[in-house]
């Protein structure tokens, strides 16, 4: 399917605000069931059963536990990511070929063992006040709309030593949001994907939120 989320998302927008809830209900349905049946199914069950850390809490929605289970599979088996959803997406959304899609490539095949990451209550706070944040004000960035700095915010929630923070805008589903971060296209550090791939890390928090320009933004705050 070579048409974007977003693209549905504008599209809908322009209809009469019942029609658009009931068509955005329907099109997350879709993109949430060809996550489960595409994905989630081929994986062996000891490693889909390591990834899903989040399984039993409370404070993520469901999509927000696909995210953090969509980067725990990558970080578990990096080969087995590109066999069962890096190639169907890029075969089904005509991703570009360029330098980050290859590089991507290149670092998941060197990816293997890494510890799936665990759920934090606080975090999740923490990248709920910011994606909230930058919802409501049509912001984007990592410092907060009263110019708080990220580390300064996150501080303020959970007490940790060696952090990061990934932001993505315009998807509300967890495929789009997990490889729209790690193909990292047009940033030249790619900084999201280190983030996601990175192995000091132990601890995420997860917050999708919707966007008065993008329509929707998630925030993931990352903790050793």
């Amino acid at each position: 399917m070579q048409t974007s989320l977003l693209a549905h998302v504008r599209y809908l927008q322009n209809l009469k605000p019942t029609i658009m809830k009931l068509s955005l209900a329907l099109i997350f349905i879709f993109f949430t069931s060809r996550l489960c049946a595409q994905d989630l199914s081929l994986w062996r069950k000891e490693t889909l059963t390591a990834a899903r850390t989040a399984d039993s809490v409370k404070y993520l929605t469901d999509e927000e536990k696909k995210v953090l289970t969509l980067v725990n599979l990558a970080r578990l088996d990096g080969n087995a990511f590109i066999k069962n959803v890096l190639d169907p997406f890029v075969k089904e959304n005509s991703t570009p070929d360029n330098d980050y899609l290859r590089s991507l490539y290149i670092d998941l095949r060197n990816v293997s063992g890494l510890k799936a990451l665990l759920p934090n209550n606080k975090l999740s706070q923490s990248a709920a006040y910011h994606a909230n944040d930058m919802g409501a004000n049509g912001k984007t960035g990592h410092n907060s709309s009263d110019g708080t700095a990220c580390f300064d915010r996150i501080r303020r929630y959970h007490d940790g030593g060696y952090m990061a923070e990934n932001c993505d805008y315009g998807y509300s589903d967890a495929l789009h949001i997990v490889l729209h971060l790690m193909i990292d296209d047009g940033v030249p550090s790619k900084g999201h994907r280190a983030s996601i791939l990175s192995p000091y890390y132990k601890r995420v928090g997860i917050s999708i939120k919707p966007h008065q320009v993008w329509s929707f933004n998630c925030v993931m705050d990352f903790s050793d």
